[in-house]
């Protein structure tokens, strides 16, 4: 039996074959959450006719889902807390798939709208418990890299549900109900994280289960690690923990953190107002000043590929002139896009309309892996890929050719629970041997 070595979870072992399997599962769960996400925007005009209701009718149904969405990032991280990580992220898996294929199944508005709501609860509370489960279950140096393929391929199913919608949609009056029907592919990730998915050890550490939590480790990589001085550090920490009342206090007590989060506040509601609009209501509004159902589909469409086109251009926008910089220009042009959008004509509406949603989408979304940076302003040092390596983060930090680090940086759009920038740097590079595999 080869003898356990003292580590930090799983930090400087190489990610093995079992891990990738398993985030395999985290990223199909991601790809069904986003589809269950986004499906009502583009059946949005069949539902109203099929229930014979209006907008106005209809606009709860919306609003009362995003509300379901902050009741479950709220719960699923007390769920996860008191159950574990794997029993959560099954849980959720179960239940928006549920709720979705109960959505499709609907005759009247209101039940409609009660089943969009746990949809909602549950769709947010699955993507917060799967990058919580990612973030435990890997080291610090690899975490940015599957974080961003998690999020850059769970985008890509923003535009394949609208691309299935444009064939589905138009077959009938009822046919939208087969677009929450898909739901039932949402039970792939839950039968396969029943069988290969174990419970992190992280959570297993902080419930006083250290033996199992050296198994996980080991099972996952094939490393024999001793975990006695993690669980003494554990529990040295949460004799100090501040509660969530106290964290608030000292942000908000102290002028420079009150400042930079109501900036922040304030871009991220900029972007996430106008973008969810789009999304929930371009295909209904297109519809409504004449716009046929194939062509507003075909828009709503090709403008949902600037999604993951904005979380990838991010990494190469974000070195031109500074993070800030490029937050602002990027507000900008996104207005500037809004404006020329809503005051296209119908009568050329193939032309206008099919670029500018793109355009508004990549722009809305290049910004947002970049605020990164700027939360890091918040705290003079930060940490790196390597545990215990603490540096400034100044403007002289970053080499001359920042596109590099930057690039791998800004893929990851969860920024709660990212630790870090880690910069992965080729040989030779002016930056080369800090936190580099």
């Amino acid at each position: 039996m080869a003898e356990k070595r003292p580590n930090n979870y799983f930090d400087d072992i190489p990610t093995s074959h079992r891990q990738i399997k398993v985030f395999m599962i985290i990223v199909l769960a991601y790809i069904f959450d986003q589809m269950d996400n986004m499906v009502l925007g583009y059946v949005a005009p069949s539902v109203m006719r099929s229930f014979g209701i209006g907008m106005q009718e209809f606009a709860p149904a919306q609003s009362l889902y995003f509300f379901g969405m902050m009741l479950g990032g709220i719960v699923a991280g007390v769920i996860s807390d008191k159950f574990g990580r794997r029993k959560a992220f099954m849980l959720g898996c179960f239940t928006f798939s549920t709720a979705t294929i109960l959505t499709g199944m609907t005759d009247n508005i209101y039940t409609f709208t009660l089943w969009r709501v746990i949809t909602g609860f549950a769709v947010l509370g699955t993507g917060a418990i799967s990058f919580t489960y990612l973030a435990e279950t890997i080291s610090s140096q690899d975490r940015s890299k599957w974080s961003g393929i998690v999020v850059g391929v769970g985008h890509i199913s923003i535009p394949f549900i609208g691309f299935i919608a444009m064939e589905v949609v138009p077959m009938g009056p009822e046919a939208w109900r087969w677009l929450f029907y898909q739901g039932v592919i949402g039970y792939i990730p839950l039968v396969l994280a029943y069988f290969f998915m174990k419970e992190s050890p992280r959570w297993l550490i902080a419930n006083g289960r250290q033996a199992e939590a050296e198994a996980v480790v080991e099972a996952y990589t094939g490393v024999p690690v001793d975990l006695t001085a993690v669980a003494e550090q554990y529990r040295k920490t949460v004799a100090q923990k501040l509660t969530v009342a106290q964290t608030f206090k000292k942000i908000f007590d102290d002028k420079k953190y009150l400042y930079r989060t109501l900036v922040l506040f304030c871009v991220a509601a900029g972007q996430n107002i106008p973008s969810f609009v789009f999304l929930g209501w371009n295909t209904t509004l297109l519809q409504q000043i004449g716009i046929s159902q194939a062509d507003s589909l075909l828009i709503s469409t090709v403008g949902a590929l600037g999604i993951p086109l904005g979380v990838i251009a991010s990494g190469y926008v974000g070195p031109l002139g500074g993070r800030k910089i490029s937050i602002g220009v990027q507000i900008l042009l996104v207005g500037a896009l809004i404006s020329a959008y809503m005051n296209v004509g119908t009568n050329d509406a193939h032309d206008p309309l099919l670029p500018l949603p793109v355009r508004l989408h990549v722009l809305r979304h290049v910004p947002q892996p970049v605020h990164v940076g700027v939360l890091f302003h918040r705290d003079p040092q930060y940490r790196h890929g390597r545990r215990h390596r603490r540096r400034p983060l100044h403007r002289g930090h970053f080499p001359a050719d920042r596109s590099l680090p930057l690039r791998r940086l800004v893929l990851l759009r969860c920024v709660r629970l990212y630790r870090g920038p880690v910069y992965l740097r080729r040989p030779g590079h002016p930056a080369a041997g800090l936190a580099y595999r």
